[in-house]
């Protein structure tokens, strides 16, 4: 795509989702319309629960800080046991869905006392995490959307544990299919599909609730008929199904593939939100730009004093206005140590107006790359800085 066409398309995309940010944070641009609109969101999910479910609401129980130690202990976890049932499945053994559901129990936990803790670890984590980081990513924004719309526990449990199984098929695809750079041919990518029947052959679908076996049958079903196994559309997708297709394309976006570079998280929202309406539940895309906030955990973001920052944690009243923790100087030059900042604080720039977010940054930018705040990270856990 032209260097100009691309920039409008992201001015036009971003334009659209400030305009949705404006309407649901705001008393912008008209309050009566945007809650004519939060209502008619909600009925539409309304209607793709299961009729007993009771929704409840979720406050953080503790500081991103506080959370931080149990969330890298629990990310560390959740691969091991996923590599554990990987080598179970090669092998044509029945794999342990109880020490998966261990695992999954923490992380539920973890990301209902303070969800940032858990996307801190795991961006911070992005190229030191095992081939299996990809699915405990999805499990933690299968949670953090499913919290955020007030599932009940036991309902996070079965969102986590879809997101920590969708894939586990693909462990018996041949590995040069899955790391082949490039474009698939029509064999290859009939082969590729077929990861969705093979991981649930290998799980056993007796072992697992009902609610799990749609998420992994449905993750890559598309509203407008275009996704597989089965071509699904609309109604016939299910709510676990509709979530697990956002969450997990978006994980996949963010992460370094053979095929495609990653993206920065804020331009894969804003893929979705191209892709709402057609491939994606739009209410549901809303629901999960809300959960991650516009600029997710851990992305890198251009304030208006020209420094570059990294997303900590989100305020739940004003997503626009994270605590950040600032990592350059207004030239890009590497602060010695790096500064938080709470942009909900309103602090002043030099100019005197308040700093804000400018724009998202792309990874390797300005030659500064997430990881290496991973030490400042393990300093913050110890209350160092």
């Amino acid at each position: 795509m032209p260097g100009h066409a691309l920039k409008q398309r992201s001015d036009s995309l971003f334009g659209r989702l400030m305009t949705f940010v404006d309407a649901l944070f705001t008393s912008k641009p008209d309050p009566k319309l945007a809650l004519a609109r939060k209502k008619a969101h909600r009925d539409q999910l309304q209607k793709l629960l299961p009729p007993d479910m009771k929704l409840r609401r979720y406050a953080d129980q503790v500081t991103v800080e506080e959370e931080l130690p149990r969330a890298r202990d629990t990310f560390k976890r959740s691969e091991e046991s996923l590599e554990s049932l990987v080598r179970d499945v090669r092998g044509g053994r029945l794999p342990s869905i109880e020490n998966i559901q261990e695992v999954v129990d923490d992380i539920v936990h973890s990301m209902v006392d303070n969800p940032d803790a858990m996307m801190w670890v795991a961006k911070m984590r992005d190229q030191d995490a095992t081939t299996y980081g990809h699915a405990v990513k999805v499990a933690l924004y299968m949670v953090a959307l499913g919290r955020h719309l007030g599932f009940p526990r036991t309902e996070l449990s079965s969102l986590g544990m879809i997101g920590l199984l969708a894939d586990v098929g693909k462990t018996k695809l041949p590995r040069e299919l899955l790391e082949k750079p490039g474009m698939l041919s029509g064999k290859e990518y009939a082969v590729v599909k077929e990861h969705v029947r093979l991981g649930l052959e290998a799980l056993q679908e007796d072992q697992l609730p009902v609610a799990v076996i749609d998420g992994i049958a449905q993750h890559h079903e598309r509203l407008d008929g275009s996704g597989y196994p089965k071509g699904l559309k609309e109604e016939e997708i299910s709510i676990y199904g509709r979530m697990a297709a956002i969450t997990d394309t978006f994980a996949a976006m963010i992460t370094p593939r053979a095929y495609a570079n990653a993206v920065s998280p804020h331009d894969a929202i804003l893929n979705l939100f191209e892709w709402s309406g057609s491939s994606f539940h739009e209410p549901l895309v809303e629901q999960f730009v809300q959960a991650v906030g516009v600029f997710p955990v851990g992305s890198l973001v251009e304030l208006s004093t020209n420094e570059v920052a990294i997303v900590l944690a989100h305020n739940k009243v004003k997503r626009l206005e994270p605590r950040v923790l600032v990592l350059t100087w207004p030239d890009k030059t590497a602060l010695e140590t790096p500064i938080e900042r709470n942009l909900f604080d309103h602090p002043k720039g030099p100019d005197g107006n308040p700093i804000r977010i400018l724009r998202s940054v792309a990874a390797g930018e300005y030659g500064i790359e997430v990881r290496d705040y991973y030490a400042a990270d393990l300093a913050r856990a110890n209350n160092l800085i």
